[in-house]
């Protein structure tokens, strides 16, 4: 099993709708930039509609996922060239802040789009559960749409400074707290270009 034989059941009409809905989830679970459900929510975003309506739509979604996924596949490969060519000149570790194919998270079609549609995705969800209404929160929330008085460096040091400080064992506020912000960070310096 891997994610070309999932791609393929996607792409299959003689299977199942259901079927081919969960090729496309277990593709997400393999390939997931933005995390499980929000990517999942930016491809229902891209192709119009929800995946799980029409086979349109699931196809559109497959389709999506794999243009990202192959673009990378390409960053991965320059990537290992890159660190290759550093090795053979005795620079075995790579410099603080690097960007890797992996990190920071990013959707790797449109990186920006991607960082803003899953800042969004956290605000909504946020709403729903009150946490947008802490104050660190509202302030990413407002220079994220332009609207705030707090300087987005500024803003980037206080999350540096949230994410950097250790939780405390058996405080699962402070725990998801850290974990947002640690991930808001990584997706304001992936919207700003800081990556």
């Amino acid at each position: 099993m891997g994610h070309g034989r999932e791609q393929r059941r996607v792409h299959d009409p003689d299977l199942p709708f259901a079927l081919r809905y969960l090729a496309l989830q277990q593709c997400v679970e393999w390939y997931c930039p933005l995390g499980f459900t929000v990517t999942l929510e930016l491809l229902a975003d891209h192709v119009g509609g929800a995946v799980d309506g029409t086979s349109a739509h699931l196809v559109a979604a497959a389709d999506l996922l794999e243009a990202s996924r192959a673009v990378r596949w390409a960053e991965q490969q320059a990537y290992a060239v890159r660190r290759t060519a550093a090795k053979r000149d005795g620079r075995r570790v790579p410099p603080p802040g690097e960007t890797t194919p992996d990190h920071p998270r990013r959707w790797h079609l449109d990186p920006q789009a991607g960082a803003r549609f899953a800042l969004d995705a956290i605000r909504r969800r946020h709403e729903l559960t009150g946490y947008a209404r802490l104050p660190l929160m509202t302030q990413v929330y407002r220079v994220v749409g332009g609207t705030g008085t707090t300087e987005p460096h500024s803003l980037l040091e206080e999350l540096d400074r949230r994410t950097s400080r250790p939780a405390h064992p058996g405080d699962e506020a402070s725990y998801f707290e850290a974990r947002t912000a640690a991930r808001v960070l990584e997706h304001l310096r992936v919207l700003r270009g800081d990556w």
